[in-house]
């Protein structure tokens, strides 16, 4: 039964993106349509005066003019490019924001890593405390005073050792 399922297409999804693919085209020709179109401009003559007019004259004897459009306002043959003042301008804007940026990334690792140094020293410190803490508890404890010597030394020793991390 499986092997004779009909598959079912959905009609229109094919339709979807045919308008798709139509409207694509349809926005790429309304972008270039500006630089295909020239203004056709006539040049007639009416009672002996020359006028220029978008329309053919009316009566026939019209002269058509192949006019281009204008540069746009910020296309100036004149100048190549930007002004070597400028030019330094920007070189130096920008050095300087990547010296910042440098400045921040330094002040942001400096900020982690004493982050990280503060929980080892606080780590440390309760390793040293808990150390001093079982020695002096076996110092109590201990069953001769030889032994708990021992142990008040060791726990002596923890303290003074855990006392630069613990803060």
């Amino acid at each position: 039964m499986d092997s004779e399922r009909i598959e079912v297409k959905d009609s229109t999804m094919g339709f979807m993106e045919f308008l798709k693919i139509v409207m694509r085209y349809a926005v790429l020709l309304l972008l270039l349509f500006p630089f295909f179109t020239h203004a056709a401009v006539y040049k007639c003559e009416i009672n002996g005066k020359i006028k220029y007019q978008e329309a053919p004259c009316i009566d026939g004897d019209a002269e058509q003019l192949q006019i281009t459009p204008p540069p746009s306002k910020t296309f100036k043959p004149g100048v190549t490019g930007i002004r070597e003042s400028e030019r330094q301008w920007l070189k130096k804007r920008k050095a300087e924001r990547t010296r910042r940026i440098k400045y921040r990334q330094k002040e942001a690792a400096r900020a982690q890593a004493a982050e990280r140094q503060k929980k080892q020293d606080e780590q440390t410190c309760n390793n040293y405390k808990a150390k001093e803490d079982y020695y002096d508890d076996l110092a109590r404890t201990g069953r001769s005073s030889v032994q708990k010597r021992r142990y008040r030394a060791r726990a002596d020793y923890y303290a003074q050792k855990g006392k630069p991390y613990c803060k």
